[in-house]
């Protein structure tokens, strides 16, 4: 999927790429952070819930896709 600044899903424009349900290559934690804290914050924070890859990501109406690169408001983990 991908949601707009507001976390509204958009179709045919950029947006950022988001999980809505548990996928295989998601990372699980970061090594070091013990209560999950950095982790929550680097990819569950953004919009709450869901997982936020911190890609621009655009889909077209015919369901093909194109990733543009890093957003810049892209969280990191320290």
């Amino acid at each position: 999927m991908r949601y707009d600044e507001e976390g509204r899903e958009v179709v045919g424009e950029r947006g950022e790429l988001v999980v809505t349900r548990p996928m295989p290559s998601m990372p699980v934690g970061f090594w070091g952070d013990d209560d999950g804290r950095r982790y929550r914050e680097a990819y569950f924070e953004r919009f709450p819930g869901v997982w936020c890859q911190g890609d621009w990501i655009r889909f077209s109406p015919a369901g093909t896709c194109v990733v543009s690169g890093r957003g810049t408001g892209t969280p990191r983990p320290a």
